[in-house]
């Protein structure tokens, strides 16, 4: 859990501050359930990416390959935000 009351978290940057606006709330309770939605981004990217090079209709299948490159940029950029999470200390330790 993000503890957002502490004084620890209020000293974070506020960019950082603003990535993480909603959570606890609305997502990502947890680091487990951010580390989860990171290897279902990556699960998806694996899949699109094999149909895309299998799908008959070269047109589909190019859809399925940018929407594999959608699913590899958003699993990167999530992986990012929980580094920076661990950077910043900011998952409260139970």
């Amino acid at each position: 859990m993000i503890d957002k009351s502490s004084a620890s978290w209020q000293k974070n940057p506020i960019w950082l501050r603003i990535l993480f606006w909603g959570s606890n709330k609305v997502w990502m309770n947890k680091k487990s359930q951010a580390i989860m939605f990171e290897w279902i981004l990556m699960i998806g990217a694996i899949i699109t990416l094999l149909l895309g090079f299998t799908y008959p209709n070269p047109v589909k299948a190019e859809v399925l390959l940018n929407m594999s490159y959608a699913f590899l940029l958003s699993a990167y950029l999530w992986a990012v935000l929980i580094r920076l999470s661990d950077k910043y200390s900011i998952w409260r330790s139970v």
